[in-house]
């Protein structure tokens, strides 16, 4: 119908039923847009939960990640603590006076004539030359205990352990 038509009253009843419909479209529009708010605030605090349960796992796996290792590192340092305290120990047990002692009777008997003979003949028996280490005695000895500069601390006594630095307070 058109605003110039001569019955006001239809128009005007036009316009209320345009009004009307307006209004309707409007409620259903607000009521429409609550529901998406509602829907938007439910995703929300979903997201907000998948992000906080997301956080807290990835911070205790962190955490046993760092204890793991921490504890790795300690065990490590511990076995490497307690090697360093029985070679300490051992340390600890060498007696110098006896070591040179043990020495000087070594040099003596690789110098003795008897000592050199033995080692000609062993020498001139098995084919070999002899070299020059061995006319002076500094590869064997005598008794065949081995070559010079060893110490006279039993090996038992050098990696046995009966506490740390005990030896030497």
């Amino acid at each position: 119908m058109e605003a110039n038509s001569a019955d006001p009253f239809e128009w005007k009843q036009t316009v209320q039923t345009h009004l009307n419909g307006s209004k309707q479209c409007r409620g259903r529009a607000e009521s429409e847009l609550q529901k998406a708010a509602q829907n938007a605030n439910v995703g929300s605090k979903a997201l907000d939960e998948q992000i906080l349960k997301f956080e807290s796992q990835k911070l205790k796996d962190l955490k046993n990640v760092l204890q793991d290792f921490v504890h790795v590192e300690m065990v490590f340092h511990a076995k490497a603590l307690e090697y360093y305290s029985r070679c300490f120990e051992s340390i600890c047990h060498i007696s110098v006076d006896m070591d040179l002692e043990e020495f000087e009777r070594k040099l003596q008997a690789s110098r003795s004539p008897g000592w050199q003979a033995m080692m000609l003949n062993q020498s001139l028996t098995s084919g070999s030359g002899m070299s020059s280490t061995q006319a002076s005695g500094f590869l064997t000895s005598p008794d065949n205990t081995g070559s010079f500069g060893e110490s006279t601390t039993s090996l038992e006594k050098r990696v046995g352990f009966t506490g740390v630095w005990k030896c030497c307070l």
